[in-house]
């Protein structure tokens, strides 16, 4: 009568001890690395590395004076080693500070600590960018200011040879590039930026206006 008895004292063991080592491998699960956000036209993209023993994420989120809210769960990668969320709740939220924290988990029961906080300033991108060609080989470049930015990024891409080959950052809303060549055509693009500390924080790359440069002369 006592096999029945020893039979499920043993059965009970081995199924503590499953779950004795299950949560050593996954209730220390390491905490995400490499979170990186981007201001994108939907709102603000997060990406971070995966992480093992990892199936699914949360993202946090803290906006102003207001603590950190779990504002999603997210358990489908982008790619073999990535993970990347877009919240779009702060898609017009013009000029506001948030800060993002990313916590792994496994099977929703076993959690790491929470990564390093990252802070990132919402900015929507210009919304007109206007490209003509001024004297000579040169070219000039205008668009409308932002209200909640300190300065601008330009860019001038050399279609013909794959390359960006000017980029300016300013203050001003006109700007004059020289030094072309006739017969080429280059694309230009701005994006505002807004400077806390020794920190940048842009918004996406507004649509590429593209122009080809003729050889003029002034009268």
């Amino acid at each position: 009568m006592r096999k029945p008895v020893i039979f499920t004292i043993v059965i009970m063991l081995i199924v503590m001890g499953i779950s004795t080592d299950a949560h050593a491998a996954f209730g220390t699960l390491k905490k995400p690395q490499g979170v990186e956000l981007h201001n994108v036209e939907k709102g603000v993209r997060i990406t971070w590395d995966n992480v093992q023993n990892a199936n699914e994420y949360e993202v946090w989120r803290k906006g102003g004076k207001s603590g950190f809210e779990k504002v999603a769960t997210v358990d489908r990668p982008h790619g073999h080693n990535s993970w990347r969320y877009t919240d779009q709740s702060v898609r017009y939220k013009e000029g506001k500070k948030y800060t993002y924290r990313i916590v792994a988990k496994h099977e929703g029961n076993y959690k790491s600590s929470t990564s390093a906080s990252e802070s990132i300033v919402r900015l929507c991108p210009i919304e007109e960018l206007k490209v003509k060609q001024g004297d000579g080989l040169s070219i000039k470049v205008s668009y409308e200011k932002h209200k909640n930015a300190d300065g601008y990024e330009v860019r001038c891409y050399d279609e013909a040879i794959g390359a960006f080959v000017q980029v300016k950052r300013t203050d001003n809303t006109d700007l004059t590039f020289i030094t072309f060549y006739p017969d080429k055509v280059y694309s230009f693009s701005v994006r505002p930026y807004k400077k806390s500390g020794d920190r940048y924080y842009f918004s996406n790359w507004c649509d590429s206006e593209h122009i080809k440069v003729r050889y003029t002369v002034t009268p």
